[in-house]
């Protein structure tokens, strides 16, 4: 990438503080412009170096780029996020902040004038149709207990499974335990199924 090391490594340590600021703050945090467009000249440079380079070399800088990437579209999600609950809620507007983000806030507000200048509609309980809709059953759990250490995974109720080690108890679905016994996973039923 041609940048010292060193360098490149400060830069990306320096987003990621900037993004960790920007997401456990409920505030909207100062970040430079001109930060961020290094950032993505960076990312431009790694796209070019991307072409000439060799086979572990391109994964490298291609895992690089996605991470770099990845933070750079969360962190503008919160800021535009924050920006959404000032302007809606009216809260004080920063001032200090990218023409992106001013473009945004203003396309908004905007908006949201034009909500007022509508007409309001009196609707009544009668002009209301629901659809018909099926209410999804809860899956059936069981208590289990973990044989050995488990890999973090994802189970069949969308839930996040992490830390598992020996002798650590689970409730799940009782899919999760199938599907996991079938990989290998030391899991055993200790505990009535849960409906």
């Amino acid at each position: 990438m041609r940048l010292p090391g060193g360098e490149f490594f400060e830069l990306l340590l320096k987003l990621i503080n900037i993004w960790k600021n920007e997401i456990t703050n409920e505030e909207l945090q100062k970040i430079d412009p001109a930060f961020l467009d290094k950032i993505n000249g960076i990312i431009s440079r790694i796209d070019e170096e991307i072409k000439t380079a060799h086979v572990i070399e391109r994964e490298i800088l291609t895992q690089t780029k996605k991470v770099m990437e990845y933070i750079l579209k969360d962190l503008k999600a919160e800021r535009l996020s924050k920006l959404a609950i000032v302007t809606i809620y009216g809260g004080i507007k920063p001032v200090d902040i990218s023409w992106d983000e001013k473009t945004f806030v203003e396309l908004l507000e905007k908006h949201l004038e034009e909500i007022k200048k509508t007409k309001k509609l009196e609707i009544t309980i009668d002009d209301l149709a629901l659809e018909p809709f099926e209410v999804k059953k809860e899956p059936k759990r069981i208590l289990c207990i973990a044989e050995a250490k488990i890999g973090d995974f994802i189970g069949d109720d969308l839930f996040v499974y992490r830390g598992i080690r020996e002798n650590t108890v689970i409730f799940m679905p009782e899919k999760n335990l199938e599907i996991f016994i079938k990989r290998g996973a030391r899991l055993k039923k200790i505990g009535p199924t849960e409906h």
